[in-house]
């Protein structure tokens, strides 16, 4: 349960990585951010469920 919490956490940490990084640059191509739209609430996910969906 413990590595499921620390892997969401790491997927949320990259998420906001990605924002951040989109947010600096100029070029609208390097704007692209879509990855955040799976990586956060998968994140979220792994860090406030009850089950472990993780493969033991």
């Amino acid at each position: 349960m413990r590595k499921q919490r620390h892997m969401g956490a790491a997927l949320v940490v990259l998420s906001w990585l990605i924002l951040l990084l989109a947010a600096t640059r100029a070029n609208p191509i390097d704007q692209d951010a879509t990855a955040v739209v799976l990586l956060l609430p998968l994140g979220l996910y792994l860090i406030f469920t009850k089950h472990y969906i993780l493969c033991p």
